[in-house]
């Protein structure tokens, strides 16, 4: 759902423009006489603001002054929608209008079947107004729900602008329907920021890291360790006295090895009967006994022969 700003106030239009969630303005000429401003300069203020739909409304009653009316309104800047009451001149207005590709919004509808004539008018966009409907003991919801189906069922290409909301209940309505376009208020629109859970929740994670600043409260024994250049007091010691573990210590610092192979390595010397071997160029006595008979007696060394 898109969300528009309905007022004339630049001041709250540039505020709002500022949270990067509006997608047009709506002005009637009751926001317009309440800024005390030019139409002109007001629409083109607003206009320089906002990327979006900028709707201007036009003050005349007869078909042939709306046409007028709206073709100068419309120079001001391509998003210029206008505004054009609900009433016979009006449908007469914009049925010329739209085949001029100016964009034209049918205000003031209160009825389904306003909605559907000024869809076939050729209106870019209808406004039903919830609010006012709700003030005279109706449903301005209903209302909504009855355009979107008919607009759904028929493909209308005609989007529903809903108007006159009073709440933020309103709002969640249109979107649960499906409303292509919520106008809001400005006072409306700061109350969808607020939930007393988000406050609260608010108030309760900024006094708990305030209180935590002051005590300067991390747990204990790291706080220790901080303040004192600590580290646990086994690897200090290790560190400061460039120690290791006292078994791999002494064997790095007496460049020892485990005894028996210690012992083999300073002596030259490997495993006895390997070494025998060796020594003595002697083969084992099974490896002698199977040599073929070659004159080799059991006692003759191997060398003398060969």
């Amino acid at each position: 759902m898109k969300i528009f700003i309905d007022t004339a106030n630049i001041e709250e239009i540039k505020e709002i423009a500022q949270w990067g969630i509006l997608d047009g303005v709506t002005t009637n000429p009751s926001l317009i006489a309440k800024e005390g401003k030019d139409l002109r300069q007001t629409i083109n203020g607003i206009c320089a603001l906002v990327n979006g739909p900028v709707n201007a409304e036009v003050i005349s009653l007869k078909c042939n002054d709306m046409i007028n009316e709206a073709r100068e309104l419309s120079k001001i800047h391509e998003n210029v929608v206008i505004k054009i009451p609900m009433c016979e001149e009006g449908l007469k207005a914009t049925s010329i209008l739209s085949k001029e590709g100016i964009k034209t919004n049918i205000t003031l509808i209160f009825s389904l079947q306003q909605a559907i004539l000024a869809s076939k008018a050729g209106a870019n966009y209808v406004s039903p107004f919830l609010g006012r409907i709700d003030d005279i003991g109706g449903s301005g919801i209903e209302l909504i729900k009855d355009i979107y189906e008919v607009f759904t069922k028929y493909s209308i290409s005609t989007e529903i602008i809903a108007a006159s909301i009073r709440n933020t209940t309103h709002i969640a309505e249109c979107a649960k329907i499906g409303v292509d376009i919520a106008t809001i208020p400005y006072k409306v629109l700061m109350q969808m920021l607020k939930h007393p859970l988000t406050d609260i929740g608010i108030k309760k994670f900024l006094d708990d890291y305030n209180k935590s600043i002051q005590n300067n409260t991390i747990p204990s024994n790291a706080q220790n360790n901080i303040q004192n250049n600590t580290i646990p007091s086994n690897a200090q010691n290790n560190i400061q006295n460039n120690t290791i573990p006292s078994n791999a210590q002494n064997n790095i610092q007496n460049n020892a090895i485990p005894s028996n192979a210690q012992n083999n390595m300073q002596n030259n010397t490997v495993p006895s009967n390997t070494q025998n071997n060796m020594q003595g160029n002697n083969t084992l006595s099974n490896v002698q006994n199977n040599i073929p008979n070659n004159n080799i007696s059991n006692n003759t060394n191997l060398n003398s022969n060969l």
